[in-house]
């Protein structure tokens, strides 16, 4: 009789775990549809500065409100140059994106952006030392052929947009590992913290060569791309509070219905049938990716 009554409880806190994630993927696909917009027209060195500066306000203001002044001043770093590289890593994930989505459709590159966690299980294994099953192996080759066929370097036709999907989705994969290790002994605040820091100081130096003079508009939408990133961050968390991963996997595979959408009704942009073919096999590779995982933490 408790398993049954706790069913709907446990239901409903699922729902509103898949509620959060799709705000979640929303947000994400607005910041990179701004990121699109802002990057075809100024410097990304430029635009991730002042996402740094807009981050580092939501940062400082997160921490207050939790803690107080106080809190920021009892802010412990234990592993500071891991954080630190986790910080320039994530940096580069966030400069090889602009650089790519601006040369791509953005449904293309989101879906491109999906081979992260079959990067993310390679390191896994070789680097974190993690148990991969030889089904799970099979299914990582076969999501990277997907890759291959959606990219078609074989035919001489990969563009420079893909090259630096790729190179975004490897960041992105080494970010994960990273971040795995430091939430072991970092808090979220010093995460984040550490990362608009980040931001801020390393494109500080390099902003000044690239500067432009920045509309309200221009400005207004950098402080929507880093409110976004803010919020998505944030609904994610408190998607995994209320839901297990393999009930959320699913729906963060709305990024790309987000993508096509967006890429439609702002460039009239769509997917070529090779990049949408290959994303179908990396969802149902990350989908099973998702499965395996949470059956070896069960």
């Amino acid at each position: 009789m408790a398993s049954e009554s706790q069913t709907p409880s446990t239901d409903a806190h699922h729902l509103r775990g898949i509620g959060w994630i799709v705000v979640s993927t929303l947000c994400f696909a607005t910041e990179d549809s701004i990121a699109k917009w802002l990057g075809s027209e100024i410097d990304p060195i430029q635009v991730l500065f002042v996402y740094g500066l807009v981050l580092l306000a939501w940062a400082v203001a997160g921490a207050a409100r939790r803690g107080g002044a106080a809190a920021l001043a009892h802010v412990r770093v234990r592993r500071p140059w891991l954080l630190m590289l986790r910080s320039l890593v994530l940096l580069g994930t966030f400069l090889a994106f602009i650089y790519g989505v601006v040369l791509l459709p953005l449904a293309d590159a989101v879906a491109i952006s999906f081979t992260t966690p079959l990067l993310a299980t390679v390191l896994a294994a070789v680097v974190l030392k993690e148990q991969v099953a030889l089904r799970q192996w099979l299914a990582v080759a076969t999501g990277l052929a997907a890759v291959v066929w959606m990219v078609q370097p074989g035919a001489g036709v990969m563009s420079a947009g893909a090259a630096w999907m790729l190179l975004s989705a490897l960041l992105a994969a080494i970010d994960i590992m990273l971040t795995r290790i430091l939430t072991r002994s970092e808090s979220n605040t010093t995460i984040v913290l550490c990362l608009a820091l980040t931001f801020v100081v390393v494109l500080g130096a390099a902003v000044p060569f690239v500067w432009q003079p920045l509309s309200l508009i221009d400005i207004g939408l950098i402080i929507a791309m880093g409110t976004a990133g803010v919020g998505a961050q944030a609904s994610f968390t408190q998607a995994n509070r209320r839901a297990p991963p393999q009930v959320l996997a699913p729906f963060d595979y709305l990024m790309l219905v987000w993508g096509v959408l967006f890429g439609f009704v702002i460039w009239r942009e769509w997917p070529t049938a090779e990049v949408m073919a290959g994303a179908v096999v990396l969802i149902i590779v990350g989908l099973y990716l998702a499965r395996a995982e949470a059956r070896a933490q069960a």
